[in-house]
């Protein structure tokens, strides 16, 4: 039974968090540049 679980852990569980993670990092880092394009316009604008 333990096995079991730990089987279902290591195949199942843990490389669904590290998708997750990976998403949620891809994600945020989409943000980040979308962020600083925006942050550079305002700053054209302003300049001009």
């Amino acid at each position: 039974m333990t096995r079991r679980r730990v089987n279902v852990l290591e195949h199942v569980v843990i490389p669904e968090i590290r998708e997750t993670i990976k998403f949620i990092y891809d994600k945020l880092g989409e943000a980040e540049r979308d962020n600083i394009s925006r942050l550079m316009k305002i700053a054209d604008i302003i300049r001009a």
